[in-house]
């Protein structure tokens, strides 16, 4: 009888730590990222960070999360994914195993345009484009995957 308490307790506290998991696995909701957002994101989030600007048909941008997803996993820094094009169900999103890997998912609410340049005003709209928040303020943008001497700078 004790043996089967313990293994219940065992399995008890395996499916809580599981549940744990899964749950921080994935950021609970889809965001809107209008013009105000990246001044409130600059402002507010924890440093350091990455903010991923990506489409959903971007060849490239599954990587680039995937990379800043395992450095984050080794630092103290969050990983924050931004789609730019139209979607027509947001959540659908967090369907996606790369989104799934940030703390948090944004999607543009307004035009395009006006929204990249709020984030930066020489951005053309290239993606992957990523901003890397440093601790100290400073916001360093980098097109495609930042190497590790970046990474490092935070």
């Amino acid at each position: 009888m004790h043996t089967v308490s313990i293994a219940r307790r065992a399995l008890a506290a395996t499916a809580m730590l599981l549940m744990t998991l899964l749950a921080a696995a994935a950021p609970p909701a889809v965001r809107f990222f209008d013009e105000s957002t990246w001044a409130h994101l600059t402002r507010q989030l924890h440093r350091p960070a990455a903010v991923v600007f990506t489409t959903t048909d971007c060849a490239y941008c599954p990587a680039v999360v995937d990379g800043l997803a395992r450095w984050s996993r080794n630092a103290p820094g969050a990983v924050i994914v931004v789609v730019m094009d139209p979607v027509e169900t947001p959540a659908a999103l967090l369907n996606d195993p790369h989104y799934r890997q940030a703390q948090a998912v944004y999607v543009f609410d307004g035009a395009p345009l006006a929204l990249r340049h709020s984030v930066d005003p020489g951005w053309r709209g290239e993606t992957p484009f990523v901003a890397l928040l440093a601790r100290d303020g400073h916001v360093r943008y980098v097109r495609g995957l930042p190497d590790a001497a970046a990474l490092g700078e935070l």
